[in-house]
């Protein structure tokens, strides 16, 4: 398997802005946080193929990297959130791969305030087959990347003007799914009190792919209205309205997002979401939310270009006191496909991770999380349990040394086949921030 690299030039730049960054104080509103770790270690695991029954042990040698930066300063936006693993299988059972998630997000303003460029990059693995369960052969590497200018006006004393574009190239491993895609959006709107703002935007994308064999070009066009405030503990926005989509059959639908931020306490906080659109697995696995203790790093499978009316709700509580941390997460969506009807699908996903600081150098956490996908059409349910711990010894200021296991379950219905596998890593890491 040939492992297809993150877009290495906004890489380069997100890496050289944050030690330039730094150099400027953090804003108030945005407190600066950095953390880079890289890691070295071992594990093993007694169903490296993750068959019923057969089941074969691998040896597993990984060097890791975990980076965390989010800064803010007048001239630059820098944020890098990732967990990479080159792993290398001793008893050769598949080749050595790179694997993880990495997404990272610059801002350069080149007129602060007025007018920004902007560099995005969303690197991961997606699932090929959603029969076969996810293991070297059955996941392959995707890469979105996107830049663009975006200029604020304002107009009047409170009225302002907003403009954007991004060109976008997203690239698939193994799926001739390639793509360039095209988008421009306008939006005016009125500052009103108490920090809120309504706003009507008009956007349009062009996605153009490169096996037109396979593949049909189309258009998304969308007109909606935005209300966002902020409050001192609460900031919600809506966007509501219509999109159509057009491959050369017209169809329309509504087009729906909503999120409620509340900091609940000074150690709580909730974020609630849902909405409905048209949209595609490309922009799903841009979307794909933040790395969480639990979760698969690889995404649900692309399988077809094809664009599909997603409606979802989501939901994340984070706890963060003292010495305890606690994230408890509920995701659903349902996917209805223009054309393929047979990959409509329902997907769930909960997760709850549990963390705690034991004494100043001994650290523990224990997860567990669910997945649930149900292919309707198709016939096939895929149902997915992991339960995990770990602890940490951090010898000095900045070596730690780990120790993680994970139970992993999979049921099937309608094909493929389940597993039952236990992974365990012993790892060394060394923050150098």
């Amino acid at each position: 398997m040939k492992n297809l690299p993150p877009n290495s030039a906004v890489l380069l730049a997100l890496l050289f802005a944050a030690p330039l960054a730094a150099q400027e104080a953090p804003t108030a509103e945005n407190p600066e946080r950095r953390s880079i770790t890289f890691s070295a270690g071992a594990g093993a695991t007694d169903n490296i193929k993750r068959v019923e029954s057969g089941e074969q042990s691998e040896t597993i040698l990984s060097a890791g990297l975990k980076v965390d930066v989010n800064q803010s300063t007048r001239r630059l936006d820098t944020e890098l959130l990732g967990d990479l693993n080159y792993l290398s299988y001793l008893d050769n059972t598949y080749d050595n791969e790179l694997v993880g998630r990495l997404d990272g997000d610059l801002r350069v303003a080149l007129a602060p305030g007025r007018l920004f460029w902007d560099f995005h990059d969303n690197y991961g693995q997606s699932q090929v087959d959603p029969l076969a369960p996810v293991t070297p052969e059955n996941r392959e590497d995707v890469n979105y990347f996107s830049t663009g200018p975006d200029v604020a006006l304002k107009l009047g004393s409170s009225g302002f003007a907003e403009l954007a574009a991004r060109y976008s190239d997203v690239a698939y491993e193994l799926s001739p799914l390639d793509s360039r895609r095209v988008f421009a959006g306008v939006g005016f709107g009125r500052e009103l009190a108490s920090g809120s703002r309504l706003s009507l935007h008009v956007d349009w994308q062009r996605i153009d792919f490169d096996d037109d064999v396979v593949n049909t070009d189309y258009d998304l066009a969308s007109t909606y209205a935005r209300y966002e405030v902020k409050g001192a503990r609460t900031e919600f926005f809506a966007n509501v309205g219509a999109i159509q989509f057009d491959d050369g059959n017209k169809d329309s639908g509504p087009f729906v997002q909503l999120e409620l931020t509340r900091q609940m306490s000074s150690a709580s906080k909730l974020v609630v979401g849902a909405g409905r659109q048209f949209t595609d697995a490309a922009s799903v696995f841009r979307d794909r939310p933040p790395l969480t203790q639990g979760v698969s790093t690889t995404a649900p499978p692309t399988l077809s270009s094809d664009v599909f009316d997603r409606s979802y709700v989501d939901a994340n509580w984070q706890y963060e006191r003292h010495r305890t941390g606690v994230v408890v997460s509920a995701r659903y969506s349902d996917d209805e496909y223009e054309n393929r009807k047979d990959l409509n699908v329902k997907r769930t996903e909960l997760v709850l991770s549990l963390s705690r600081q034991l004494t100043p150098t001994i650290s523990g956490s224990v997860f567990a999380s669910h997945s649930d996908s149900d292919y309707d059409n198709a016939g096939f349910t895929d149902k997915m349990n992991t339960f995990g711990l770990g602890m940490s010894y951090l010898v000095g200021r900045r070596l730690v040394i780990s120790l993680d296991a994970a139970d992993e379950k999979r049921s099937v219905e309608g094909g493929g086949n389940g597993y039952d596998e236990l992974r365990g890593f012993l790892t060394f890491g060394y923050r150098v921030r």
